[in-house]
């Protein structure tokens, strides 16, 4: 059946992806939290922000790489784990993500991507992951940008959409500094957090940009809030979370123009099982 969004039906897939993902979570002890929109979701509506349209979820990179192992040996059959390791998706840039195999959805700035579109790519209804690690001091928003635009060379979806003289200087940065030397050089990045700031933490380099710092008793012990009628976990000094990530008015609605750009998912397509 191919539809155009209905919340409860994709909504009802994301919190199935969820679900899963929280039992892998708490059969191996690691932490997670709701993450982003879906932590403010939670605080200010006690569920889904009406006009979003998917689910973030933090946890520490330090239990990352075991968690994703786990999850690609424990998730049932209908999931698929995307991340750098599969279906040609890029390795920086992007959030780690579980996506529903049997579905598909359009996606802005990525369905009509020729990358995407050559490389057999899983578009299927998604959450996303994100991993939070020590960094060693708070970058400034102009330098967080400026490291996010670089690395942005090193994603093959982004360097499709780069023209002219960007995508020229583009080639030449991959040509003479190639993606091994940038993933060594982020390792190093974050051995520096753990030895000069074991208390700062943010969404890793790796996978999205770093603007918002929070301190480790921000994010964990972590509480639990009802979303969409049932108890996830969130961090754990949650207001101070929200004020870093939002702002101090994040209990205020937002006007609907910036309402509408946050939506991601034109369309979707949920699929019988057979």
């Amino acid at each position: 059946m191919n539809e155009q969004i209905k919340p409860e039906g994709l909504k009802e897939v994301q919190l199935y992806l969820l679900d899963q993902f929280v039992k892998v979570c708490e059969k191996h002890n690691i932490h997670y939290w709701l993450e982003g929109g879906s932590a403010l979701g939670a605080y200010r509506h006690s569920g889904f922000i009406p006009w979003d349209d998917d689910i973030d979820i933090g946890i520490f990179y330090d239990d990352y790489h075991f968690l994703i192992k786990k999850l690609k040996e424990e998730l049932p059959n209908d999931i698929f784990v995307q991340d750098g390791t599969t279906d040609n998706f890029p390795e920086i840039g992007y959030a780690t993500k579980l996506r529903y195999k049997n579905s598909r959805i359009v996606e802005k700035g990525f369905t009509d991507n020729k990358y995407v579109q050559t490389h057999n790519i899983n578009q299927g209804i998604f959450i996303d992951i994100f991993p939070f690690s020590q960094v060693p001091f708070k970058l400034s928003p102009f330098f967080s940008n400026l490291v996010f635009r670089v690395l942005a060379v090193y994603n093959d979806i982004q360097f499709e959409t780069f023209t002219g003289k960007k995508r020229r200087i583009a080639k030449i940065m991959r040509r003479f500094l190639p993606l091994p030397i940038v993933l060594l050089c982020l390792k190093g990045y974050r051995k520096l957090g753990k030895l000069l700031n074991k208390n700062l933490y943010a969404i890793d380099v790796q996978y999205f940009i770093q603007k918002d710092f929070y301190k480790k008793e921000w994010l964990i012990p972590t509480q639990k809030l009802l979303f969409e009628n049932k108890p996830y976990n969130v961090p754990a000094n949650i207001t101070e979370y929200l004020t870093e990530h939002y702002g101090s008015n994040y209990m205020t609605v937002p006007p609907i123009e910036e309402q509408n750009r946050a939506k991601h998912i034109i369309s979707y397509e949920i699929f019988s099982k057979n």
